[in-house]
């Protein structure tokens, strides 16, 4: 699937990246309850400031389809170079049709040749379309299932 990514313009985009965020939240958690606009758009801001190139918008034939929102550069408790994906949205009319996939692909190829060794998620328990796509890619469950944030999933990108 020819699919495109740009950086987020907050400026331009705020309203779509809002949306999006509320759709996800809708869809993890079956209502609005807890999510705050506010909240959300500081944790914007703090991503174009510190991570401009790894909060993205996809485009398909110039329609804004989806949104990455990803930090490399971490370490995790053991060590290890890591990459953490805060957000993989993709619009509800192009799920089904690979584009997630080629998120998918295009996300932890960028993680990984930015030297991260291997790749963190959440999946919130329920989720049975997100939990199946992560374990069909190779992603699996680590520890406990927090109440509040889900199911916390790893996935190796580079072998040691």
């Amino acid at each position: 699937m020819d699919l495109s990514y740009r950086p987020v313009n907050l400026a331009e985009d705020l309203e779509r990246c809002l949306a999006f965020r509320r759709d996800t939240w809708q869809v993890s958690f079956g209502s609005l309850e807890g999510y705050c606009d506010d909240d959300t758009q500081r944790w914007f801001e703090h991503l174009t400031a510190d991570y401009p190139n790894e909060f993205l918008h996809v485009f398909s034939h110039q329609h804004c389809i989806g949104q990455l929102e990803f930090r490399s550069g971490l370490t995790s408790e053991d060590g290890k170079s890591m990459g953490y994906i805060n957000l993989f949205y993709l619009t509800p009319d192009m799920r089904g049709s690979g584009a997630g996939q080629a998120m998918h692909d295009e996300v932890t190829c960028r993680l990984r040749q930015a030297g991260c060794e291997i790749a963190m998620l959440r999946v919130i328990p329920g989720n049975g379309r997100a939990e199946r796509f992560y374990h069909k890619n190779g992603w699996s469950a680590r520890g406990e299932v927090d109440a509040k944030r889900g199911q916390l999933m790893i996935k190796k990108l580079i072998e040691p």
